[in-house]
């Protein structure tokens, strides 16, 4: 065992060098007080360590709060921000309110123009009405009291002859009397005289009651002349009041108007220009703000991540203190193990000692200057260790008085960012207050734009009267053009019809070419061979017969059938190029026979001449014939058809990118009216303004002029009247 060898070792070295023994001890001593020492300053180093520990976590904790601060002061400065782009949307909702509600005056103040020109005109027009029904109403009573005076003259007269026929009769009567019966009359003459005398009384008593009559009617009719010429004045003078206050109140209204639309033009373009200049510094304010408020942002992101980057580092400062510490009380722990233990084991040497001096023999020098050797190393490792631990402590002390510095500048840093925070708060009021101001002043702006425009509306009725009629004009012209167009639409469509048509007659010759060169083929391959001929029978020749026969007529038929499709297009083509000639060259081949152009079959034509079949069928299989007339007149035929079917593609492209062009044509065009209508109305809305605010007062003092000449003509034609009406009853006061 080591500790049996280590008591060996010590009772050889006592046993060996007796004198040796006390220095030893003094050196464990002085060794055990020395680590004891150091030990009592390490747990005072501990715990100043400990106490700087504390210091750091107080301060951390007001690092702590002081973030927690910051980041209070960056809710403010969030719903300062969220108040200024409320204020903003504020302040668009208020500017799209009195857009809308100028918008809202100007059509009231247009609808009451509108009802006041018409009231206006219901007004002239019933004065207008009230006039003439008054002229014709006097001029039928007028009229009235002339016949009633012509119809008690023409009574009067009528009964004076009367009185006076009767007078003269009875008065002949009396006479014949008196002639007959004169010496009646000598008796009857005081009573004739008395007669006489009572009837001249009578004549003169009803002639001065005529008189006094005619005179009462004159009388009256004067009276009725004189109330109808105070009338007549006072129809003049209330037409002239009327035309007067007109012109008087036109006269006002227009200086007003004018006067007015002068003003509130001014007042508008000052309004305006105000409103711009407040537009523009709110926009310059509201630029500067923003700037700021970024700076102030990027600022405070900045010392954020800068606090951030503290706390990570204090955070790992406080990691590897924590580390340190529980590094430093595993070795404490582990030295006080370790000098209990060294105790232990002096203590138990020294037992082992005194027990091995008193029981045993010494042991050898050797052994105990091994053992010595092994607690020198023994101290020296632990005099590294306490080195080190000495070291790291210093490291910590540094650490710990760079520590308070890093958290003094982070303080200061802090500082200056509450500072930031306190003039962004500040700037952050008088923004506000800038804000609230320029409201106030955009808003007065916006009463006086409002009621300035209240009144600007009438310039805009005879802009959109005479917009309308431009607008109608445009849309007569526009509708013109359309009709056109429609009309080429329509006649291209009719080309494209005939195209189609063209199109499908030329599938249909290109089948029956087919068909035809099929049949062709059929004729060919039906000719008997050399081997065959010989063994055919009557019988076999005559169905061979028969089918040429057939196979013939079915080529004339598709001959036949090619030949008026032929005549169909050429039919077509001259009504698309209008050429007579051709339309005639087909109606002349319409008429010929369809007989002449079938020809006879070689073996019909063999038969005819007397000659046998076989070496025509011999040539017609081995080909050494010459070309068939219908196989050339095929060939021919296809070759025209494919020339007229690649003419009418050419067309028919042709008539396609025509039609693209007219339809990119016709929305240019209508692109170009629209455009031109749109240059029209502001040229013309321009225009007004300019003349409306140039020409006002001429356009006033031409109004007058008409209204002066309107009421001269009124005048004249009244005074005409007048004078006719004397002269009309000039000629019945003279015949009464």
């Amino acid at each position: 065992m080591p500790s049996f060898a280590f008591l060996m070792q010590d009772t050889h070295l006592a046993t060996s060098t007796p004198r040796t023994e006390r220095p030893e001890n003094t050196e464990l001593d002085l060794t055990s007080r020395m680590i004891h020492k150091k030990c009592i300053t390490e747990a005072a180093e501990k715990e100043c360590v400990q106490t700087q520990l504390m210091e750091v976590r107080r301060q951390l904790a007001d690092a702590h709060n002081d973030i927690v601060l910051f980041k209070d002061t960056l809710d403010k400065l969030d719903l300062g921000r969220s108040r200024i782009l409320s204020l903003e949307s504020d302040l668009e909702t208020t500017n799209t309110q009195l857009k809308k509600a100028s918008a809202d005056a100007k059509t009231q103040i247009h609808q009451v123009q509108v009802s006041y020109k018409s009231k206006l005109d219901v007004v002239g027009e019933a004065a207008r009405q009230l006039q003439l029904r008054m002229q014709h109403e006097w001029e039928a009573r007028l009229a009235e009291v002339e016949q009633t005076q012509q119809m008690h003259l023409h009574v009067m007269e009528t009964s004076h002859g009367r009185a006076l026929a009767a007078q003269a009769d009875a008065f002949s009567a009396d006479k014949q009397a008196w002639d007959t019966e004169r010496l009646a009359a000598t008796h009857e003459h005081s009573a004739t005289l008395d007669q006489l005398s009572r009837a001249n009384e009578a004549l003169e008593a009803e002639k001065t009651r005529s008189r006094t009559l005619a005179t009462d009617w004159s009388v009256r009719l004067d009276e009725k002349s004189k109330a109808l010429e105070t009338v007549e004045r006072q129809v003049h003078a209330l037409d002239a009041a009327n035309l007067q206050l007109k012109l008087a109140v036109s006269e006002t209204k227009i200086a007003c108007r004018h006067d007015m639309e002068t003003t509130w033009l001014q007042q508008i373009a000052t309004l305006e220009h105000a409103l711009a200049q407040a537009r523009t510094k709110l926009d310059a304010e509201r630029e500067k703000f923003h700037l700021e408020l970024q700076a102030e942002r990027d600022r405070v992101h900045h010392v954020v991540t800068q606090a951030k980057s503290v706390a990570d580092e204090l955070e790992t400062a406080n990691l590897c203190l924590a580390e340190r510490k529980r590094q430093r009380e595993t070795d404490q722990d582990a030295f006080e193990a370790r000098e209990k233990r060294a105790a232990a084991a002096i203590a138990r040497l020294t037992e082992e000692l005194q027990e091995l001096q008193q029981h045993k023999a010494p042991a050898s020098k050797r052994n105990w200057d091994a053992e010595c050797r092994q607690l020198h190393q023994h101290n020296d490792e632990l005099a590294a260790q306490v080195r080190g631990l000495k070291e790291q402590v210093d490291v910590l002390s540094k650490k710990k008085e760079e520590d308070p510095m890093s958290l003094k500048v982070q303080h200061d840093k802090m500082l200056q960012l509450e500072l930031a925070v306190r003039v962004l708060e500040a700037s952050n009021v008088d923004a506000g207050h800038q804000l609230a101001v320029a409201r106030a002043s955009v808003g007065e702006l916006e009463r006086q734009l409002a009621a300035a425009k209240d009144e600007c509306q009438l310039m805009d009725m005879a802009a959109t009267e005479s917009r309308l009629q431009q607008q109608a004009r445009l849309n007569d012209r526009l509708g013109m053009e359309k009709r056109v167009v429609q009309e080429q639409l329509l006649d291209l469509d009719m080309a494209t019809q005939n195209l189609m048509e063209e199109k499908q007659l030329l599938q249909q010759v290109v089948t029956r070419l087919n068909d035809r060169l099929k049949l062709q083929l059929e004729l060919l391959t039906n000719v008997p061979s050399n081997e065959s001929r010989n063994s055919m029978t009557k019988h076999e020749w005559a169905e061979a017969q028969a089918q040429w026969q057939r196979l013939q007529g079915q080529c004339d038929d598709a001959d036949w059938q090619l030949l008026h499709m032929k005549e169909r297009l050429d039919e077509m083509e001259a009504l698309t190029t209008g050429d007579p000639s051709s339309s005639k060259h087909a109606a002349a081949a319409k008429k010929r026979p369809a007989m002449a152009h079938r020809k006879q079959s070689p073996f019909s034509d063999a038969i005819a001449a007397g000659q046998r079949t076989v070496a025509v069928a011999d040539k017609l299989h081995q080909h050494q014939s010459p070309e068939i007339e219908s196989d050339s007149y095929a060939a021919a035929l296809a070759k025209e058809m494919k020339a007229m079917k690649d003419t009418y593609e050419a067309k028919l492209q042709d008539l396609h990118a025509e039609l693209k062009r007219v339809q990119n044509m016709r929305c240019e065009h209508t692109a170009r009216l629209q455009r031109d209508l749109a240059d029209d109305k502001a040229k013309y809305t321009s225009m007004v303004i300019n003349i409306v605010q140039l020409h006002g007062k001429a356009k006033v003092a031409v109004l007058e002029a008409l209204l002066e000449c309107r009421a001269k003509a009124c005048s004249d034609e009244l005074q005409r009247r007048s004078t006719a009406h004397n002269s009309m009853r000039k000629p019945a006061r003279s015949k009464s």
